[in-house]
């Protein structure tokens, strides 16, 4: 049996996309494409960056990214940050840093559970190491058994599933609410 993959044509609008300097236009361009007002586990986190003197926004999926390592090596740094001179990369303690100005690029590592910071009056991201995706099988239902149709089955917490969901599907356009994902394809 074939397995068919679906993927959204990119446009000529996609294509080599630059964050842009304005913090707003990135916030805009990234909620039009993740949904925020239906898609609960879409985070941002608008901070300014003490030294700097700089307005940000931290961005990641909740469900398939460590909070409290955002919380404690991303976010606490860059708001206790006194010192005018340093670099991001020198401020925050994450184990991965990469800049970047491929919006593009940026649209897939939040999907794949990375998260990103974007700064007003720069036209680098940053991508932070920080997906955690939860893992387990997917097993068979023992209560309700089922002739036809698949055999997996979904027995762990909301979160935990969702993680699992994210996990096989890194599609852009899948919308997490508080109690089911919905996905819409595009051919």
């Amino acid at each position: 049996m074939k397995r068919r993959v679906l993927q959204r044509k990119q446009t000529k609008s996609d294509q080599g996309k630059l964050v842009s300097e304005e913090l707003e236009v990135n916030i805009q361009d990234l909620n039009s494409i993740f949904s925020p007002e239906r898609n609960k586990d879409y985070i941002t986190r608008t901070l300014t960056v003490s030294g700097l003197d700089q307005k940000s926004v931290v961005v990641y999926m909740a469900s398939i990214s460590t909070s409290q390592d955002i919380e404690s090596s991303i976010i606490n740094p860059l708001v206790k940050n006194q010192s005018p001179t340093k670099k991001i990369e020198d401020i925050v303690s994450a184990s991965s840093i990469t800049p970047t100005d491929d919006f593009l690029k940026v649209v897939r590592h939040i999907s794949k559970g990375d998260t990103v910071l974007l700064l007003d009056g720069s036209q680098n991201a940053y991508i932070f190491a920080t997906s955690d995706f939860q893992s387990r099988s997917i097993g068979k239902p023992e209560n309700e058994m089922s002739i036809k149709g698949p055999k997996e089955s979904f027995t762990e917490k909301l979160g935990t599933n969702l993680s699992l969901i994210r996990k096989k599907i890194t599609f852009r356009k899948v919308v997490c609410r508080e109690s089911c994902c919905i996905a819409a394809l595009i051919k």
